[in-house]
């Protein structure tokens, strides 16, 4: 109703292509209204236009609309009356239902995360898979899983409901009220100097702004990115690209170097070779990120009958006090150990690498479209990798 009232600038002729009374139609568009907190519409000789706020909450909804229509595109021809858009099909509940069934996995879960009863969600559900003509959920031991068309429309959903945060963030801006929260998924190299120096020149710079960082493999990252639950990830780059909807953005390339504690038998040596390390307990990345791969080429670990690495781990944390500890050896980004090296507690061996570097930089979505914010946090990072890359240099 609100996309069809921007676009003919009558609620009388949007209500007539939605099929609503005008008083209905006018009853939701003052809903909306009072759920976003500001006027959309203004009359202006004898027609309707949105307001500045009404302009940008109809640019996010039409773009949270077009991600649910993509997520429904296979199977939108099957449904009556021919070539339908899904968006005009589902209802807002029947898509939170989808979204709360499929990041719990229940319809119990689901229902206690909505603060709603059980068979309210299994209703929504249901009513929603009647509407689309094709099963989204299938029972499994222990819980629900999604059919593929299911993980398809979930995550559009997920996507368009993010659209519908950042809309209410720019809002607020445009308000004066700058609360906005952002998303960043966090691989191990940009948690030591690039997003301390980033986020604390944010923090600085907008008083009500919140920064969530969320660590982890990189896997469960991007399948968060994908999902709108992240904003941006940080870190190194894969190469290839794992999905045609993701665009990575290169900052710098990062140096590897091999390293020990101060009180290691190798540490004083002037020539140590990558045969001298092996005597030595390695604790290594693991072999499916880009530092793990460079390792394990770098050893001919594949070749040998025996790993030489004991523990595996990217944490810059547990390396340091293992190297603490004792006599292991390992691999770390030159820009990750900065300060310890400065400090004397971890020294970098006299190696070099056949291939010791990586692409660091942002991976996010093609078709992500940040706000004010969001785009400022972007070039504080960038800034913050261009003064990283000197101190080390």
């Amino acid at each position: 109703m609100f996309t069809e009232t921007v676009a003919t600038g009558s609620v009388s002729m949007a209500a007539e292509r939605v099929h609503l009374t005008q008083p209905a139609a006018s009853q939701g568009i003052a809903k909306l209204e009072a759920t976003v907190g500001v006027s959309l519409f203004l009359r202006q000789q004898g027609a309707i236009v949105p307001t500045a706020e009404g302009a940008l909450f109809a640019r996010r909804v039409s773009r949270a609309l077009a991600f649910i229509d993509a997520g429904g595109e296979r199977q939108s021809r099957r449904l009556a009356g021919g070539d339908v858009r899904i968006s005009q099909k589902v209802t807002a509940a029947q898509l939170r239902a989808l979204i709360a069934v499929g990041d719990t996995g229940s319809f119990t879960l689901a229902a206690a995360k909505l603060g709603i009863a059980q068979p309210t969600v299994h209703r929504s559900a249901r009513a929603l898979e009647q509407v689309l003509g094709q099963p989204l959920f299938g029972v499994v031991q222990g819980g629900v899983a999604m059919t593929a068309f299911g993980r398809a429309l979930f995550q559009q959903a997920k996507l368009a409901r993010a659209e519908l945060v950042q809309a209410s963030e720019e809002i607020a801006a445009l308000a004066g009220r700058e609360a906005s929260r952002i998303m960043v998924g966090s691989l191990p190299l940009a948690r030591s100097q690039i997003l301390p120096d980033a986020i604390d020149h944010m923090v600085r710079a907008h008083k009500r702004l919140q920064i969530r960082v969320i660590d982890g493999r990189y896997d469960a990252l991007l399948r968060g990115l994908r999902e709108g639950d992240l904003d941006f990830i940080i870190g190194a780059l894969r190469g290839d690209l794992p999905a045609d909807d993701i665009v990575e953005e290169e900052l710098f390339d990062d140096k590897l170097a091999i390293i020990c504690g101060r009180h290691h038998p190798l540490a004083s040596k002037p020539h140590v070779s990558l045969a001298d390390t092996l005597r030595f307990p390695w604790v290594g990345p693991p072999k499916s990120t880009p530092s793990g791969q460079i390792l394990v080429a770098a050893l001919g670990i594949d070749d040998m009958p025996n790993t030489p690495v004991r523990v595996v781990s990217s944490s810059l944390v547990l390396v340091r006090q293992l190297l603490a500890r004792g006599d292991y050896v390992s691999i770390l980004s030159r820009h990750q150990i900065a300060h310890e090296v400065r400090q004397g507690d971890i020294v970098v061996l006299p190696i070099r690498l056949p291939t010791g570097e990586r692409p660091i930089g942002l991976t996010r979505r093609r078709d992500w479209s940040p706000t004010a914010h969001q785009s400022a946090f972007l070039d504080a990072i960038r800034a913050a990798a261009r003064d990283a890359v000197l101190g080390v240099e």
